[in-house]
């Protein structure tokens, strides 16, 4: 029964997929059926099924756990469809299908979500394009709450691969189908999936370009699989990489897409001599243009700490890239080092785009260097090049660190269509980082311009793609905190902790120290989140240390105006039993000064306590954020680690600490020993024996 309906099922959706028409509605924003789309004869609404373009229909997302969304189809209160979608996570697509409506008389039975294959038919879609067959579908059962995944290989339920049946592998990494009824009587239906991109026999989904996607749900009030309404079903188009851009450029997908066909007939214009055709396959040498290259500068000293190169620039937290110039003989010696394992490629391009552009990619997978021509952004149009003229190509893996290092001619002649790397000015480089060994889509990717002989560069867009290429500013914010919590905070507990050794001035230098330590802590705050800021890809707390670093300056905000909140002193009779004393008894048992604790009651004893205890808790923060941060500071910029150096300062300081509150400890002891003497002595003291002479240290 379940696959005789299933059978239905697919047949209906085949009819939809076969008959759907690329009409979408720039009036509905949202990409949602209109109502005229539902209107009139059956013939008719088959032919008017549109296919949404959610590149420029999407939105953000209203669930909290995914990024964005696009409306698949709406009808008043009766239906909604959305789906909810994350940016690609290495080759892992994850989604989300809800469909809502007023009540469960209208909640459907089953929620279908297919997948296209674009690969074996790049032919853009049309309203006659067949695209059932061939493609996948996860399918989610209401009443069992099952989800698996099919292969739509025929029109036919068959036991076979040539028709439609559950796939062998059932790949899916996470699935569920939800139901629930609100308090107001609506109904929220839920198909949730995670899988991966490319998984063997499955349909695979590009990282960029468009893909196709199906959907569909079954009527309500049934057991199992029945066939869909007419109006139950759909298709978008979505291309993921453009989505994730445009959203990180604040713009709509629209908004993105009329600004890379102004950027496409830009460059055609700039391409093209007298109205000529415009060939990529030999793009000719170009002198980069300041004025339409947006590719980054970076800037630094680029010390290497290779010692087989002369110059190194941080590219991302994991990737370097060293080179050695040799002008003399025309070669450039460069290397990409990469702190995992995956293809790498270092690119050459006139304007920081990637179409028309040459590369140089290391596949570890076959162990092959090769230069490449990039003719367009899928993996089939990037084509190795006629001539190979590297020297000593290649591409290593040890240690879970990938490199890969060649030579290549600075000019490779008129006729190769390569870029001519310059010795004088700004050369624009592109960078890439695959998801794996094997040459697939790549992971990260960037531009920036440098000046090879003189170390001068920009990261695309103008900004740095990482924190390396702002290295003083990040080591003024190190230094205001290094000042903060290494110096002034401990000095102005230090005061605090042997005020009796200063007891008319040390509240002065305390308050002081404190007022110094919070600007200085201040100043790092704000170097620290405009140089985050700076950034292509801001990524602001990112790391443990950013949120402990934001949690300490509003403790140290609140120590500071709490300081200035002091209640002053109570007045005490110094005839009351309660007062203190050095004999014993009292409130303080051996006598109040000595006591290790004692609970706060009056004001001026609870804010004491906070105070102190505040402070406590924020030195030790302070401790680990020099640490944390000299981490990232090594971490970032390939450079020596100085946590070493600053565990043997926290050393001698705490050490030197402790010892001169032994010693004063222990000149109280001899003083109370001299008190005792002189008190057990029938004739009092020798005034000359100055050794019973009491010493006194006030602790309070």
């Amino acid at each position: 029964m379940v696959l005789y309906n299933m059978k239905r099922f697919l047949v209906c959706l085949l009819a939809t997929a076969t008959t759907a028409a690329v009409a979408v509605e720039a009036s509905n924003s949202s990409g949602a059926v209109s109502a005229n789309t539902r209107g009139g004869n059956s013939s008719n609404r088959r032919t008017s099924v549109s296919l949404i373009d959610a590149t420029s229909a999407f939105s953000k997302s209203t669930e909290s756990s995914y990024d964005h969304q696009v409306e698949l189809y709406a009808d008043g209160d009766s239906h909604k469809l959305t789906y909810h979608w994350n940016d690609i996570q290495g080759n892992t697509i994850e989604g989300r299908l809800i469909h809502s409506t007023n009540s469960i008389e209208n909640a459907p039975s089953w929620l279908g979500f297919g997948i296209y294959d674009t690969f074996a038919n790049p032919d853009p879609v049309t309203s006659t394009t067949p695209l059932m067959v061939g493609s996948d579908a996860v399918i989610g059962l209401v009443l069992s709450q099952s989800v698996k995944l099919w292969r739509l290989g025929g029109k036919q339920v068959t036991a076979d691969e040539t028709g439609v049946h559950p796939a062998e592998d059932q790949a899916l990494l996470e699935s569920s189908i939800k139901q629930h009824t609100h308090d107001d009587g609506r109904v929220t239906t839920d198909l949730s999936f995670k899988k991966t991109m490319e998984n063997g026999m499955d349909v695979k989904v590009r990282h960029a370009g468009d893909n196709v996607f199906l959907w569909a749900m079954g009527p309500p009030g049934v057991n199992d699989m029945e066939t869909h309404g007419v109006d139950h079903r759909g298709a978008f188009k979505l291309d993921l990489t453009k989505v994730k851009q445009a959203a990180e450029s604040g713009q709509t997908g629209e908004e993105q897409e009329e600004k890379k066909e102004e950027e496409f007939e830009n460059n055609d214009q700039e391409t093209t001599d007298g109205g000529g055709d415009t060939t990529t396959d030999n793009p000719p040498p170009s002198t980069p243009s300041d004025e339409k290259n947006t590719s980054p500068v970076v800037t630094g000293k680029c010390q290497s700490m290779n010692p087989d190169y002369e110059k190194m620039v941080a590219l991302t937290p994991n990737l370097n890239f060293f080179w050695t110039l040799h002008p003399e003989s025309n070669l450039l010696n460069a290397m990409l080092e990469y702190q995992g394992e995956a293809w790498l490629g270092l690119g050459f391009s006139q304007n920081g785009k990637m179409v028309g552009s040459t590369a140089v990619i290391g596949t570890p997978g076959n162990n092959q260097v090769q230069k490449y021509k990039l003719l367009d952004k899928e993996k089939q149009s990037i084509t190795p090049m006629q001539s190979q003229t590297l020297e000593t190509p290649s591409i290593t893996q040890e240690g879970g660190v990938t490199k890969l290092a060649f030579g290549k001619l600075l000019n490779e002649g008129s006729g190769s269509g390569e870029v001519v790397l310059t010795t004088k000015g700004l050369n624009t480089l592109l960078f890439a980082v695959g998801s794996g060994n094997d040459f697939d889509y790549h992971q990260h990717r960037g531009a920036f311009r440098l000046d090879l002989d003189s170390c001068s560069a920009v990261m695309a867009g103008g900004k740095s793609a990482t924190g390396a290429t702002h290295m003083g500013a990040w080591a003024t914010h190190g230094t205001f905190a290094v000042l903060a919590w290494a110096i002034a905070s401990p000095f102005a507990m230090t005061v605090a902790w042997f005020r009796t050794l200063v007891p008319s001035s040390w509240i002065y230098v305390h308050v002081f120290s404190n007022v110094v330590s919070f600007t200085f802590s201040l100043i790092a705050v704000i170097i620290a989140f405009a140089s985050m800021s700076y950034q292509t890809h801001p990524s602001h707390f990112s790391e443990p240390h950013h949120w402990v670093g934001l949690v300490l300056i509003v403790a140290m905000t609140f120590q500071v105006m709490n300081g200035f909140l002091r209640p002053p002193v109570e007045k005490r009779d110094p005839y009351s039993s309660n007062a203190p004393n050095y004999q014993g008894g009292g409130a303080g048992g051996e006598g109040e000064t000595q006591a290790f604790f004692k609970i706060p009651r009056t004001p001026r004893e609870i804010w004491f306590a906070s105070h102190r205890g505040t402070g406590i808790a924020m030195l030790g923060m302070g401790i680990y954020q020099i640490q944390s941060g000299l981490d990232l500071f090594a971490r970032n910029f390939n450079v020596e680690s100085m946590v070493t150096w600053y565990w043997v300062y926290v050393a001698l300081f705490g050490s030197g600490l402790i010892s001169l509150k032994l010693w004063i400890r222990y000149e109280e002891y001899k003083a109370r020993r001299g008190m005792e003497t002189l008190s057990a002595s029938p004739n009092g003291s020798d005034p000359q024996d100055t050794d019973a002479l009491p010493v006194q240290f006030e602790t309070r």
